[in-house]
């Protein structure tokens, strides 16, 4: 039995897949949530959020910073003071 090498391009898949599957992703966003927000000196909109996390690092979509913000409430490490803020 022959061994066979995956090219470059297979292992980078195949890393990017696993990556994915562990969550890095949702853990990635919901830690730029939490460092925009603790930046601030009072409370935030999700505008706000996004815009923040645009000055730090590249672009993040709407719906994933949306998701990330329902999903850092509902554990209680985010506050909503009031709805959208």
């Amino acid at each position: 039995m022959t061994k066979r090498s995956l090219s470059p391009v297979q292992v980078e898949l195949l890393h990017h897949i696993e990556l994915s599957d562990a969550g890095w992703q949702q853990r990635a966003i919901d830690q730029l949530v939490l460092a925009a927000c603790l930046e601030a000196s009072g409370e935030l909109g999700e505008s706000e959020i996004l815009q923040r996390i645009s000055d730090i690092h590249e672009p993040v979509g709407a719906e994933l910073v949306r998701r990330s913000i329902a999903r850092l409430c509902s554990a209680k490490d985010l506050l909503e003071i009031h709805r959208g803020h």
